[in-house]
């Protein structure tokens, strides 16, 4: 959380090796290496581990919300939605993946508007130029 990844994911991997030969698995050493590794730019490291423990775990949303993070920020905004969906089946109450429902509606909305100001609809322009401005008011906050 101090932006301190390198060290951290030192840590993380220490202490992984460490517990490699015990029995069980812990749950939250796995989602901290992940968030490392996402922090890292290792997106697609971190995506293994969230998808292992959605396979694992799928009781847990957090896995699920994080992995839908990663999704979107790659532009796959569909698997993102079906992770957020699959995050509040995990936990219906789970404020911050509705949070990100509610931003991924906002991106889905604005390809759909894109689509349909480039196949000339009117007023698409107008939709697109607004929901860009919703998008970078949430960003700047």
């Amino acid at each position: 959380n101090r932006g301190e990844n390198e060290e951290a994911l030192a840590l993380i991997e220490k202490r992984e090796a460490e517990i490699k030969d015990q029995r069980g698995t812990d749950v939250q050493l796995m989602f901290q290496h992940a968030r490392a590794l996402a922090a890292l730019d290792r997106g697609n490291e971190a995506i293994d581990i969230y998808t292992e423990m959605t396979t694992r775990f799928p009781e847990l949303p957090e896995p699920w919300n994080n992995l839908a993070a990663l999704y979107a920020s790659r532009g796959e905004l569909d698997r993102a939605q079906d992770a957020l969906q699959m995050a509040l089946r995990a936990d219906p109450g789970y404020a911050a993946a509705r949070a990100n429902l509610g931003d991924l509606q906002l991106m889905l909305a604005l390809r759909t508007y894109k689509k349909a100001a480039g196949d000339g609809v009117p007023g698409m322009k107008e939709k697109v130029r607004e929901v860009e401005t919703m998008l970078k008011d949430k960003q700047g906050k």
